[in-house]
């Protein structure tokens, strides 16, 4: 848009010198000229120019096919009034009516063939509109070109000549090169670019410049001192943490380290974004080169590595808790639970926490904590070698002093600790607790609980607690069955199977992850029982070594996962309850004698009185009421019953006991030993485990 101006004629009349006649001439050969021209510009525009070129004039004009649609909708819609109208009216009106729509009609589609043929022409028509719109534009920045002319030479009067520029001469001449361009030349026009050569020896220097820092007193922290200088940088490694490429930009002792990149090296694999991570260290950098006094401040690399330390320990923290809520949404459901505190710095991950677990195993008690804490101070090493003058130097502010804090500030300041609290039900609970300054630490041969910082996995560290879990809570029933009387020392044997069902030592079952497994025998040489725990549930499971029914197994195992502490009672229970069940059959098909049942609601057999069932029960027999049994002898003479009762406690025991007595409750009046023939003795003995003669 070009800004308002007079036009030539107004200021030359304005001027001095100038008559209203040459004001006029002046216009004429204007048009003149612009007059002569145009055929010249129209040959131009038809040869040179395209219609994009022209400003396009539509002012007052309307597109043919609006004309052509408004016309014919007009003469549809008045035929269509007449249709409706004429039958009204009488026969004169009528053809007066179709005479004037005839004719307007007429006239109209008269004028507009003489449009439509008139139109083929309208493309040269619109291009002459715009080559004279074209030719008033081009006219009007002339003018413009003319007054601003005319401007600068009413200005130029007033305006001094500029003195002569020695000092550029003096340069010129003593020089040979001008030596005052602007500075904005300097800085818009690039450098030359340097070759692979001087590209090479650059880099060779920086790297002599950081060796020299380094070597020269620069203090790098304990965990930073496995680095390599190459490429004009510097590359501190920490395993397991971070990696960071440091360089120089400038040569001085106070400059600060630039920060040319920083990889994590903690997590699950995961493109982890640095970006804020470079900006905040080099941030740290800088702070940390302008601190006034520079004896009580931290040294700048130390700085840095307890800043990318605190930052690896919180995103081993967060890829934990992040891989644990996928695990609760899949295979770990219901029976696993973190908790992640509110400052972030602390993840508690509760395994075996449903209701299905065994009973003393469940409950939230079963942990694994990892908490992020300060690392103690460490003893003053000056301190404890010294005494009297020195020592007191070093407490009250020295040269040991210094030494000190500055061995201070180069050690971690902050590590992880991880607890690991489990239940095993039989005891008091289990706690191992171990702190680690640095995260390659925690994957070390002293670690139970290892996690690696590189490629973190949070299943795999519960599944390291739930198998050591596991073992010592096997190994804790392991211990109760052989310390039963009643089974033996043999009856329990503690192991571990592969994938493949191979059984493997202990040392090659920790590096397989081979589960344990418990096999306890209520009957020696014969059945036998594998007791095992789910890694995911914390639930005990029961499977039948050799053949079992069904039934007796999973109450086998309801009752051990509701009190496992009872594991060597139950299976004394269940090898009485099979020795019984063999028993009665062995009784009906041998002897014919049939088992007296129980009284209705599960009560003594026998009807005879409290004490007497008592005598029978403990006195006699030295068992519970769930492990007699009586046999009714058949064709006894007399008032007299003849039974045979047979007690299981901890080997197998006869009785011959007769009851009399003509009323409700019978009287016991003769209690005999029985000594059974050598067949049904050694089934006997079979049956309770003792071994045959």
């Amino acid at each position: 848009m070009w800004p308002p101006v007079q036009r030539v004629p107004s200021l030359l009349a304005s001027t001095p010198g100038y008559t209203e006649q040459q004001v006029f001439s002046s216009r004429a050969n204007s048009m003149e000229m612009n007059g002569d021209s145009v055929s010249q510009a129209l040959q131009v525009v038809d040869e040179e120019s395209t219609s994009d070129d022209l400003p396009q004039i539509n002012v007052q004009m309307v597109p043919l096919s609006e004309i052509l649609e408004r016309l014919v909708t007009f003469a549809y819609t008045e035929l269509v009034t007449l249709v409706d109208t004429l039958p009204s009216r009488g026969e004169s009106e009528r053809r007066s009516e179709l005479l004037k729509y005839t004719e307007h009609v007429s006239s109209l589609m008269t004028k507009l063939l003489i449009l439509v043929r008139w139109a083929k022409n309208a493309r040269h028509i619109q291009k002459c509109q715009n080559v004279i719109a074209y030719l008033d534009s081009q006219n009007r920045y002339f003018e413009y070109s003319v007054d601003s002319i005319y401007a600068t030479f009413l200005s130029m009067p007033n305006v001094r000549m500029r003195n002569y520029d020695v000092s550029n001469a003096v340069d010129i001449l003593t020089t040979g090169s001008y030596q005052r361009l602007p500075l904005a030349i300097s800085r818009n026009v690039s450098k030359p670019r340097l070759n692979r050569r001087q590209v090479g020896r650059t880099l060779l220097a920086i790297d002599d410049i950081i060796r020299g820092r380094i070597l020269g007193g620069e203090a790098v922290p304990v965990a930073m001192r496995q680095y390599v200088i190459g490429g004009g940088r510097i590359v501190f490694r920490v395993e397991g943490e971070f990696e960071a490429t440091l360089t120089l930009l400038q040569h001085g002792k106070d400059i600060p380290w630039h920060v040319a990149g920083v990889r994590l090296l903690v997590g699950d694999g995961q493109e982890q974004s640095t970006r804020g991570l470079v900006e905040r260290a080099q941030q740290i950098l800088v702070e940390a080169s302008a601190a006034e006094d520079e004896e009580a401040a931290v040294p700048q690399l130390a700085q840095l590595y307890d800043f990318l330390h605190q930052q690896s320990l919180a995103v081993l923290l967060e890829t934990v808790a992040r891989q644990a809520a996928a695990l609760r949404r899949t295979r770990w459901e219901g029976a696993l639970q973190a908790e992640m505190t509110g400052d972030r710095s602390a993840l508690v991950l509760r395994y075996w926490a449903s209701g299905r677990a065994a009973a003393g195993l469940s409950g939230g008690g079963n942990s694994i904590e990892l908490r992020v804490v300060s690392l103690p101070v460490p003893r003053p090493i000056h301190a404890a070698a010294e005494a009297g003058a020195q020592a007191a130097a070093v407490a009250g502010g020295g040269e040991f002093a210094r030494m000190e804090r500055a061995r201070r500030d180069l050690i971690p300041k902050a590590g992880l600790r991880v607890t690991w609290t489990a239940h095993t039900g039989l005891a008091a609970p289990q706690t191992w607790q171990r702190t680690a300054a640095a995260l390659a630490e925690l994957a070390g041969a002293d670690m139970r609980l290892r996690l690696d910082s590189a490629a973190v996995d949070a299943e795999r560290l519960l599944r390291q607690a739930t198998w050591q879990h596991a073992s010592a809570i096997l190994a804790g029933l392991h211990a109760a069955v052989a310390a039963a009387p009643a089974l033996g020392a043999g009856a329990a044997q503690l192991g571990f199977v592969a994938a493949s069902g191979a059984e493997v030592g202990a040392d090659d079952a920790a590096r397989l992850a081979a589960p344990p497994r418990l096999r306890a025998w209520f009957r020696l040489g014969e059945g036998a029982v594998d007791v095992t725990v789910d890694g995911v549930s914390g639930r005990l499971g029961v499977r039948a070594a050799a053949a079992l029914g069904g039934a007796l197994v999973a109450q086998l195992a309801e009752r051990a996962n509701r009190s496992p502490w009872r594991i060597a009672e139950l299976l004394v229970d269940l090898r009485a309850a099979l020795a019984l069940a063999d028993l009665d059959a062995l009784a009906e098909r041998a002897l014919g004698l049939r088992r007296q049942e129980p009284s209705a609601g599960g009560g003594f057999p026998l009807r005879v009185a409290q004490a007497d069932a008592d005598m029978l029960a403990r006195g006699v027999a030295g068992a519970a009421g769930q492990r007699l049994r009586f046999y009714r002898v058949e064709g006894t003479e007399g008032d007299a019953e003849w039974f045979v009762m047979a007690a299981m406690a901890d080997r197998l025991r006869f009785r011959l006991v007769c009851l009399a007595g003509s009323g409700l409750v019978r009287d016991v009046t003769q209690v005999e030993a029985l000594q059974v023939d050598r067949l049904f003795a050694s089934v006997a003995r079979r049956l309770s485990g003792e071994p045959s003669s």
